[in-house]
């Protein structure tokens, strides 16, 4: 129905039979194909032969599954982040005396989603989360690390969760981890404005010692539930 909806668009017909293919029948390698799919040469040969049907050349079918991989991975992106993130306001409000800010909620320009208080422990947490295993990727704009470089309350947390949305692992990157990973500026010219930070799995600590001993007892460890 969505095909035939854009039908009449300014969209090639090809283009969009194989964005179809791409983003709706979804094949599992097309979420890792910035990975797997460098260029043109390293497509799947029944994409290719698919593409020669519509009419498509190698150059054409890498285009388009260019355009599809990044319209799949944005939107799977915007809703495991914003699900991670309300998994873990939800744990951390279990506790009647903690203070609980669902800060992205109503602001981006804070450079982290949650902010939390108990006691003496204080956290600002920018959180990354995927519902995959063995790879972790995290995007992470300047703003966001230049409050990291200016506050000691900033820490990346890392959420893993299951198909069904709920947490599964919680775990937390090293600030220094992320000073060393980050691009450098070539020249005064040009500066990066958001990197992808691909996480080894050794990387990444369990809990999260800036809650507080109390709260980060009762999350998930991240190292304990990895395949």
């Amino acid at each position: 129905m969505e095909l035939l909806e854009k039908i009449g668009s300014p969209i090639p017909l090809a283009n969009l039979v194989l964005g179809a293919i791409f983003e709706n029948a979804a094949p599992p390698w097309v979420q890792d194909a910035d990975e797997l799919v460098q260029s043109p040469d390293e497509l799947p040969s029944d994409v290719v032969s698919a593409g020669e049907v519509l009419g498509l050349d190698v150059d054409g079918v890498y285009e388009q599954l260019v355009t599809s991989w990044g319209k799949v991975d944005t939107a799977v992106r915007e809703r495991v982040g914003f699900a991670g993130e309300a998994a873990l306001v939800s744990i951390l409000n279990e506790r009647a005396d903690s203070r609980v800010d669902h800060v992205s909620t109503w602001s981006d320009g804070f450079g982290y989603d949650i902010a939390f208080a108990q006691g003496a422990a204080s956290a600002h947490l920018e959180v990354k989360s995927t519902t995959r295993t063995g790879r972790f990727t995290a995007y992470l704009s300047r703003h966001e690390y230049k409050v990291m470089l200016r506050d000691p309350r900033w820490v990346l947390v890392v959420v893993r969760l299951t198909a069904d949305l709920d947490i599964a692992a919680v775990g937390s990157v090293p600030r220094e981890w992320i000073a060393a990973a980050v691009p450098r500026d070539a020249g005064s010219f040009g500066s990066w404005a958001s990197c992808k930070l691909e996480v080894p799995g050794e990387v990444i600590e369990d809990r999260v010692a800036q809650l507080g001993a109390d709260v980060a007892s009762r999350l998930p460890q991240w190292r304990r539930v990895q395949p």
